[in-house]
């Protein structure tokens, strides 16, 4: 299997991964791991017969497919979005008030 700097970091990325309890049969690490297996496998044993046989993996592609696993496991963007959720709910208080004649 390929020892790319990519593929050790989607591999990384999806060890980490939460495992879903309501579903045990069907684990995203596990589709995903089949898809990156697949996508890297393709390139170190070429199959005539397969179509995505001739493509090329690109690793600057796949290493900023992994970083954005790796975001959404540190939570990056729920933290981006705290203050804008802070606000919008004052907002949205602030209008229902309104509308209720108590401001």
């Amino acid at each position: 299997m390929s020892q790319s700097l990519a593929y050790r970091h989607w591999l990384r990325a999806l060890s980490l991964w939460p495992k879903d309890k309501l579903r045990p049969n069907l684990q995203f690490q596990d589709v995903m791991r089949r898809r990156i297996d697949q996508r890297f496998d393709l390139i170190e044993n070429p199959d005539a017969k397969n179509p995505l046989a001739k493509t090329v993996v690109d690793e600057k592609a796949e290493l900023e497919q992994a970083n954005a696993a790796y975001s959404l496991l540190g939570d990056r963007y729920a933290k981006k979005t705290d203050g804008l959720a802070a606000v919008s709910l004052k907002l949205l208080l602030h209008e229902a008030d309104e509308q209720s004649g108590l401001l």
